[in-house]
């Protein structure tokens, strides 16, 4: 993986992966979710997270050590990461060098995307319909998590070109009626390599 590059996965929460590789903090959190469906999917995302980022760094999944940030942005050493979840569908997002951010979404009903438009984003943005709005929101979410800082901050700042206040944007194709992108810091451009794991 180049410096340029940026590496997507989709992983399909439906598909079981042994929790044991999981460690306290996650393993407390699953344990706090008491929907069943919540569980699974929790628990797998974070499982696939540790395998793919256990063999992006040469480390057992098990063994794979993650801190957070003030707002929750994990971290570990040897590469950049994000995550995000919708449903069934979770996004992992890796990159070498470059701080990234990646965001999914559901497509809300029009009428609650225009409510949201009109509450948090600027007026030049807030036209549109609920597709529209999906769009902007991710790219305003994947921006601000790979600044690891919080939504209300970056709701305000335009998305609607290719770079966004020092990130630069890029929608990613996702299934069912959700909208996805990912942010990398830095202007310049960079290809984005897409995996799957499960389904």
């Amino acid at each position: 993986m180049s410096a340029d590059t940026v590496v997507v996965w989709t992983i399909d929460t439906r598909v079981p992966v042994p929790p044991d590789v999981l460690d306290a903090r996650e393993r407390h959190r699953a344990g706090t979710l008491l929907d069943p469906d919540a569980r699974r999917r929790f628990t797998t995302a974070h499982a696939a997270v540790r395998a793919i980022v256990g063999r992006a760094v040469a480390v057992p999944p098990a063994e794979v050590r993650f801190t957070y940030g003030v707002h929750g942005k994990p971290h570990t050493p040897g590469v950049q990461l994000s995550v995000a979840h919708s449903g069934d569908l979770s996004l992992l997002a890796l990159s070498v060098h470059r701080a990234v951010g990646v965001d999914v979404q559901a497509v809300p009903d029009e009428g609650q995307a225009a409510r949201m438009a009109a509450r948090w984003f600027p007026p030049a943005e807030a036209a549109g319909g609920a597709d529209q709005f999906t769009i902007a929101w991710v790219r305003k979410e994947a921006r601000v998590k790979a600044a690891g800082g919080r939504l209300v901050e970056g709701l305000p700042v335009r998305v609607d070109g290719p770079v966004a206040d020092g990130y630069r944007l890029a929608d990613l194709e996702v299934p069912g009626r959700r909208r996805a992108a990912v942010a990398l810091a830095g202007v310049e451009a960079y290809d984005v390599v897409r995996r799957s794991w499960g389904g």
